[in-house]
């Protein structure tokens, strides 16, 4: 790899990493608006893959037209350090805004709500979009060697993740804390116009050779596929992004039943998740440089996605005595912040792995030559964004609130199923006999043990482990912590669209928790609660209705 693109490699990585300060600096910013999380989450993730989608698809097309694809990026890059400086001085804007159509039209709390995600999902919308195009901008310009398309795409999509995995880990552990939400936003900016400022200047001091000669035979994908087989490898693609967000949905949610479900914690879980993409796609596009891969190729990947998922279900159950024996080594902060990310990364890394797989091999087996590389990337990056969203929606507003979290991610690894089992059937020529008979019996035996697979220990899932460490520890025996509550009975255990509630009793005391923590009980916290209703009463001379407002 020559200087230049070394540096254009470096600066993407830098890009990966502002992409997911920024994520989580709204987050935080809209939780304010919100009052609410879940709104806040909803908010960023919907307007984060809506834009990555839109971008992806219409810069791809622009990029296979443009003579200098680094000039684009250069360009996109200083247009996102912009827009996103924009948004802290835009929010008081559009909270004047639809406050003012609600006092205008005298919304109601539904329609009030709809018009503070419509207004806030816009402003986000165009900073996002931009982030978007900047994959298909590079693949086109790094395309231009002579190597392997899936090679350099793969690579570049797992360097852009390395830098959201860096992005995570700073915004979370060390920026926010260190900086403050100002203070991390300007570095961010400062981050993004330094990156487009260098690729501009690259730009203009890159030779001018031009790009090699359309039909080169160098450039051509091998075995260039028909528009069949690009569209059933596009919409498989788009279909697998729905189940790896629904995993990322459910696994989300079990560990922070075991992990806890602070910030930091959640900082853990996202970590995981992206660093397992990120190795999964880097070790893909080393492969996909030395070795052919046809359409059965990723409906294996589909197939051992769902295998994987369904095998580290058993292992949640068993988190919770984990994290238990580590932490009798030490309390200390950072320790704890560590085995968090121990754990995280230990119960997804399989999965994940091949999750980072798929959008290479994608690519791999669908683009047509270098001069449509920006089209090509753009589409499936597309197509998989869409699929994301739909798995997102899907996740927490259907599957995890009716069927609870454990049957939500059966529902995952039956869809990697079922994606594997019909790509395999559509290349059975390829696959022969025996690899077909053997992707059909894995896939029926995943289905059966997705069906057959005992339920997790509701006890053990909301004994709140990460929280009372010190209570359990004494306990605790071997890698199961269920002996530890015998002397439980649980009244009520169900998972909402934010949380876990459930409903305990032990020794005449009722308690109930939300996410494994003690928020409300007949016992000590009985003192709390009753001065929350006292105190209002004793400071109003005559009060007349009472409403209490719990904040946390």
């Amino acid at each position: 790899m020559s200087t230049r693109l070394a540096v254009v490699a470096a600066c993407f990585f830098l890009s990966g990493a502002t992409g997911l300060v920024y994520e989580v600096l709204w987050l935080r910013m809209l939780s304010l608006v919100f009052g609410h999380t879940v709104f806040a989450i909803t908010t960023v993730l919907a307007a984060f893959m809506a834009g990555l989608s839109l971008g992806s698809f219409a810069f791809g097309r622009v990029a296979d037209r443009r003579r200098s694809p680094l000039a684009l990026y250069g360009a996109l890059e200083i247009a996102i350090g912009l827009a996103c400086a924009a948004v802290p001085f835009a929010l008081p804007w559009l909270e004047r805004g639809y406050l003012g159509l609600a006092a205008t039209f005298e919304f109601s709390f539904l329609a009030f709500g709809l018009a503070q995600f419509a207004l806030l999902f816009l402003a986000l919308l165009v900073p996002t979009t931009l982030m978007g195009g900047t994959l298909p901008v590079l693949s086109r310009l790094f395309a231009t060697d002579r190597e392997s398309l899936a090679a350099r795409v793969g690579a570049l999509y797992a360097l852009n993740t390395f830098g959201a995995v860096l992005g995570t880990a700073a915004a979370g552990y060390v920026l926010l804390p260190a900086l403050g939400t100002r203070r991390t936003i300007w570095l961010a900016v400062a981050a993004n116009l330094l990156v487009g400022l260098v690729a501009l200047l690259l730009a203009q001091r890159s030779d001018k050779r031009g790009r090699p000669p359309v039909d080169s035979p160098a450039l051509i994908a091998p075995e260039a596929p028909g528009p069949a087989r690009a569209g059933l490898i596009g919409w498989a693609l788009a279909a697998s992004g729905a189940a790896s967000m629904i995993y990322e949905v459910g696994w989300t949610r079990a560990l922070a039943l075991v992990i806890g479900s602070s910030t930091y914690a959640f900082t853990a879980m996202l970590l995981a998740f992206l660093l397992g993409i990120a190795l999964g796609s880097a070790l893909f596009a080393r492969l996909a440089a030395a070795r052919r891969a046809g359409p059965a190729a990723f409906a294996y990947l589909q197939l051992f996605i769902g295998a994987a998922a369904l095998l580290i279900l058993p292992a949640f159950e068993r988190l919770p005595a984990v994290l238990l024996h580590a932490l009798n080594v030490s309390l200390a902060p950072g320790f704890v912040l560590a085995v968090q990310v121990a754990l995280a990364i230990g119960a997804m890394l399989v999965p994940t792995l091949l999750i980072g797989a798929t959008f290479p091999c994608a690519v791999r087996l669908t683009a047509r030559s270098v001069e449509r590389v920006g089209v090509d990337v753009g589409r499936l990056y597309a197509l998989n964004t869409l699929g994301a969203i739909a798995g997102t929606v899907l996740a927490g507003f259907a599957l995890v609130p009716h069927l609870g979290v454990g049957r939500a991610l059966r529902v995952g690894v039956l869809l990697n199923l079922a994606i594997g089992l019909g790509l395999a059937l559509a290349a059975r020529r390829e696959l022969g006999g025996r690899r077909l008979a053997a992707a059909t019996v894995l896939a029926g035996v995943g289905a059966l043990g997705a069906a057959a697979l005992p339920a997790w220990n509701p006890l053990v899932m909301a004994s709140g482990a990460s929280i009372y460490v010190r209570s359990y520890q004494s306990w605790v025996k071997g890698f199961d912590l269920s002996p530890a509550l015998e002397r439980e009975r649980l009244l009520f255990y169900e998972d909402g669209p934010s949380a876990t509630v459930s409903v305990h009793e032990q020794d005449g005391l009722r308690y109930l928790r939300v996410n494994g923590k003690t928020d409300a009980s007949t016992g000590e916290d009985m003192h709390t609660q009753l001065m929350s209703g006292h105190l209002p009463m004793l400071l109003h001379p005559d009060p007349k209705t009472v409403l209490v407002i719990g904040l946390g």
